[in-house]
């Protein structure tokens, strides 16, 4: 059979099932509309975080005399605009403990020798970061000595935090990887198959704990200690969270058994 013959044939296949084919210029249109907005949405995902970061609203404890503390927010609010939630305190030791249960960032402590600020980079190294900056900043507008105390360190295996800002990556492989494994090796079987991606989010969140804990020293905590199990916990959330999305959509695609086979 000829190319032309072949094309003739195509055609009135498509005829006689009543499908038509669009016009050249509207699938052109419509694939090049599709891809912009796409392009856009990338450019949205990976520039606008970045032109957007930044301290906004962060509850921040103050502690002293009133009307040093109404000038340090006043301060405050012109060095960083919008940035800062101010929380008064009546002690240094209810803002620190305030700190230590994260209902604050952080705080200033304004008294006659000048400003104390109080940070947590075991929260957050940005925010702390933040802080200090808007802290040296509010010191030397003011001209009032500044002084950083860090109340809840970073582990000194790693005190800048790197092992857990790289968390993204193992995430991602853990709840995207085991989607297509676990379906390779029980394709008709849903209960193994949600099964397996159950069991991997469990063991990968105790891995990922204990590599932070026990091989980079990223989080100060012992093996059974409620700090490793809430790690290792909310790790193993996050991977079954984005595997079993996945899972679902992968499942609706897949043929149907019958439940007399399903675990089998």
């Amino acid at each position: 059979m000829t190319s032309t013959e072949m094309g003739i044939t195509a055609n009135e296949e498509k005829v006689a099932s009543g499908k038509k084919t669009p016009p050249a210029m509207v699938m052109l249109v419509g694939l090049t509309a599709g891809l912009g907005a796409i392009l856009i949405l990338l450019l949205m995902v990976f520039i606008l975080p970045s032109l957007k970061s930044g301290a906004h609203d962060l509850r921040v404890g103050v502690v002293g005399a009133p009307a040093a503390v109404s000038s340090f927010e006043r301060s405050l609010a012109t060095a960083a605009p919008d940035a800062y939630e101010p929380q008064r305190y009546d002690s240094e030791a209810g803002l620190r403990d305030a700190i230590e249960h994260r209902e604050v960032v952080g705080g200033f402590v304004v008294d006659e020798a000048g400003v104390h600020t109080l940070v947590a980079s075991a929260g957050s190294a940005s925010i702390s970061g933040s802080l200090t900056g808007t802290a040296q900043a509010v010191g030397q507008a003011t001209g009032e000595k500044v002084t950083v105390e860090d109340v809840v360190p970073l582990p000194e295996g790693d005190p800048t935090g790197i092992g857990i800002g790289g968390l993204a990556f193992p995430l991602v492989f853990g709840g995207i990887v085991p989607v297509v494994a676990f379906r390779k090796i029980f394709p008709r079987s849903n209960g193994w198959y949600l099964a397996g991606l159950i069991t991997f989010s469990a063991v990968g969140g105790v891995i990922v704990a204990s590599m932070l804990t026990f091989g980079f020293g990223s989080i100060d905590a012992g093996l059974w200690s409620t700090g490793f199990w809430a790690v290792a916990g909310s790790i193993a959330l996050g991977v079954a969270a984005l595997a079993i999305p996945l899972a679902a959509c992968r499942m609706r695609s897949a043929p149907k058994v019958s439940p007399s086979v399903r675990w089998s």
